[in-house]
């Protein structure tokens, strides 16, 4: 719970796992990203303490455990964030 006077950022999981990287899972977990965009879009634009949306992960990652895919890598998933940012930028002028 936020005191008075404190601000927060929102950082949605917006990347794939390793085991979800196939295009079939793939498509799947894109289209259920995308949906929860739209969430955290409509919780910034409507909370005036939320001062920041920060999608986790960004890039791609390799480890030992394979490939995940970040926002960069999800082609629908990126274009919903910019999409979602331009929406707050708009709403949201400072």
């Amino acid at each position: 719970m936020l005191q008075p006077g404190q601000r927060t950022l929102l950082v949605p999981w917006a990347w794939a796992l390793p085991s979800e990287v196939t295009s079939d899972k793939l498509y799947i977990t894109a289209v259920e990203r995308i949906k929860e965009a739209a969430l955290y879009h409509d919780l910034a634009a409507g909370n005036p303490r939320i001062v920041g949306l920060i999608p986790f992960l960004f890039q791609d990652v390799t480890d030992s455990g394979g490939s995940g895919r970040g926002v960069h890598g999800i082609p629908g998933l990126h274009a919903a964030y910019q999409s979602v940012f331009q929406a707050l930028k708009t709403e949201r002028p400072q």
